[in-house]
């Protein structure tokens, strides 16, 4: 797999420091900087003291396609209170916005406040900061119509304040939805579980150990709250970690850990509970509970997972554990986080390395990838393409190539039938392209049994297969548009090229247009291709065009999704394989014709 690592520095800023530093400006009482020194909210008082002790608290992911080409934001609290959106741009993660100062815009605080000669000035203070300060955040699982989404803080004072977050002209425009006073202690954790539309059932839980649910509506961006659901309330300290739902047959499944319990509590469509079960696995700690498709998972210190079965007999809940067996022992590490693929055929384990080795060793994290089910990876591939996206199946690409070397033979399927199917497919054909690929690039380990069983094994043949598909599903679009005079200027081109492909690719492998796409399309759309791209000159020595390459044969630059000439210096690339397409399209949102991967400017320097 490919790993590129990005870091992030954790923010120092806080939105509380001129308050802070505008009340230590005067003398102080003993317990009023016993106060300050021991409350990590109240540490930007000094700059010295914010510097070192500040880190990263939380980070929450968006769904995807918040931002620029189908990407998340990531959202990150400081311990000082403090929440700053990241975003990818250009190979470089870079801050988006400051949303704390956003916070504090809305809060309206006056700068002047009670002197710390009176003897209210550092409830005063408190106040302030715990209402500019953030403690715990989350955000909404799904984007708006709009191409907005909701993004939820919970404040040091326990206001939980729900916001609209819309990308707009590459800035943020920020909207204050509505506020829940949750009167409780330092919220730690929330969840946002959609119910309908425009109804959501909001999960939070505080420092205290306690779990609440409200049920909210929002309509015309007002939020209306509609009723309390009391999910825990025993104050026992432990808090809540990892809080997952499942909504099955309008029944809500609500799972969470509780230090070495599990708690498993299933409500009805009106968020009645119903069942309740709480269980200990060992003695060990569970770090996380992660959620597979319907299935629960949870993960020990002692690097320990277990997948939960839960059933109801006799109108009681029962639950029981499976443990997963593990082929190493992990010796001397913590497991701390548990992820599955987009399949479900490979697990992500993420583990702390407790070695002790003062001053020689930096404290390490290992990522361990494997696969606990047997699974047919190529069945899943080839017949799971709901979404016709071949990035949605990477985890599948990954375990089928491990263990092609692993074997050293390629995967049991019937080739010819496949290849002839694809031909008509062209989310099979990238199927066929990366299985092209694979025989390629492990040519020289593969058994001999797995010579000869691909019917086609040239890269460039396969590519110019998929480009034709593309060519022919591109120019229906955009022949319907076309007569309703519906084309922007950058469709009109994308038209011809699309028409030059067709009859470049007919010319040189000797197959008329007719059997490429229907006859009286390509009658209706041809004369718009007789001399659009022959006026493009060759990069190299200026002289026309005609398909793609001039008289001398010079290879020019062009674009693999619109099949024109790119004559910019700014233009797109896909990471994976290296295909170019033109800047303009990066609005559309575009992926890479032959493995569906986002494509992105490159980077020049």
């Amino acid at each position: 797999m490919d790993f590129i690592e990005y870091a992030i520095p954790c923010p120092k800023n806080s939105n509380a420091s001129k308050f802070l530093i505008k009340f230590t400006s005067k003398a102080l009482k003993n317990i009023e900087l016993v106060d300050l020194i021991t409350d990590r909210y109240l540490w930007p008082y000094s700059d010295q003291l914010k510097d070192q002790m500040t880190n990263i608290m939380a980070f929450e992911w968006s769904p995807s396609n918040l931002i620029h080409n189908k990407q998340s934001v990531l959202a990150i609290l400081n311990s000082v209170g403090n929440v700053e959106f990241f975003g990818l741009h250009r190979k470089l993660w870079i801050s988006l916005i400051d949303f704390s100062s956003v916070v504090k815009q809305s809060q309206m605080i006056k700068e002047e406040f009670v002197q710390p000669k009176s003897s209210m000035a550092m409830e005063r203070l408190r106040d302030i900061v715990y209402s500019l300060t953030t403690s715990a955040i989350c955000w909404a699982p799904n984007i708006n119509e709009d191409g907005s989404c909701y993004f939820v803080t919970a404040q040091r004072n326990s206001t939980i304040i729900i916001w609209n977050v819309k990308w707009l002209n590459n800035n943020f425009v920020v909207d204050k939805i509505g506020i829940i006073l949750a009167d409780t202690e330092e919220i730690t954790s929330l969840v946002w579980i959609p119910i309908t539309d425009d109804t959501f059932f909001f999960i939070y839980a505080n420092i205290l150990g306690e779990v609440v649910g409200k049920t909210c509506k929002i309509e015309k961006n007002k939020l209306d709250e509609i009723s309390t659901t009391v999910l825990w309330k025993y104050k026992d300290r432990m808090v809540p970690r990892d809080i997952n739902y499942i909504m099955v047959k309008e029944q809500l499944t609500v799972i969470y850990s509780k230090h070495r319990h599990l708690v498993v509590q299933v409500f009805d469509q009106n968020l009645k509970l119903l069942y309740e079960a709480v269980k200990i696995i060992n003695d060990d700690k569970i770090t996380v509970v992660t959620k597979v498709k319907n299935d629960f998972f949870i993960g020990t210190v002692s690097v320990k997972i277990y997948k939960v079965n839960s059933s109801i007999s006799n109108n009681e809940l029962k639950i029981e554990f499976k443990q997963i067996p593990l082929k190493e022992t992990y010796a001397n590490h913590e497991l701390y986080g548990l992820a599955f693929s987009p399949q479900s055929v490979l697990c992500h384990m993420i583990l702390l390395d407790r070695k002790v080795n003062y001053r020689k060793e930096q404290l390490q994290m290992l990522i361990a990838t494997f696969s606990f089910e047997d699974t047919c990876e190529e069945n899943i591939l080839i017949n799971n393409n709901s979404s016709a996206r071949l990035t949605n199946m990477w985890d599948c690409l990954e375990l089928l190539r491990y263990r092609t070397m692993k074997l050293k033979k390629l995967p049991n399927l019937d080739y010819k039938e496949f290849y002839e199917s694809a031909k008509s497919d062209i989310y099979k054909m990238k199927i066929y392209l990366a299985f092209v690929k694979l025989n390629r690039s492990l040519d020289g380990i593969l058994k001999n049994l797995s010579k000869g069983m691909l019917p086609e094994t040239s890269i460039d043949i396969v590519q110019d297969e998929l480009l034709v598909l593309h060519a022919s599903s591109v120019l229906k679009t955009l022949y319907k548009k076309q007569r309703s005079n519906d084309l922007s200027p950058l469709e009109n081109e994308w038209l011809f090229g699309c028409c030059n492909y067709l009859k470049y690719y007919s010319k040189k492998y000797d197959k008329p247009v007719e059997k490429l796409i229907l006859n009286s399309l390509w009658n209706d759309v041809s004369k718009f291709c007789k001399s659009k791209l022959s006026r493009y000159t060759c990069q190299f020595c200026d002289e026309k065009i005609d398909g793609f390459t001039c008289e001398t044969g010079h290879a020019n630059t062009f674009c693999m999704v619109t099949f024109t000439q790119i004559n910019s210096l700014e233009y797109l690339e896909c990471k994976s394989c290296g295909s170019l397409a033109r800047e303009e399209l990066y609005e559309l949102k575009p992926v890479c014709v032959f493995c569906d991967t986002n494509l992105e400017f490159h980077n020049n320097l």
